[in-house]
């Protein structure tokens, strides 16, 4: 039952980081997009939605 419950919580924590990963926390638009313009989405989420200035 413990390890049960262990293993859904992992695979919610995997959820939750790959959903970050691959999409901006604050305005949803994926990494597909930004990808498509000159300073992706790395310096997106780093500079214009940083989680820290929230």
């Amino acid at each position: 039952l413990i390890i049960d419950a262990f293993g859904e919580l992992r695979d919610q924590l995997e959820s939750v980081k790959t959903n970050m990963e691959s999409n901006c926390f604050i305005c949803g638009l994926g990494k597909e997009y930004f990808d498509a313009v000159p300073h992706g989405f790395d310096s997106h989420v780093q500079k214009e939605h940083n989680l820290a200035n929230y």
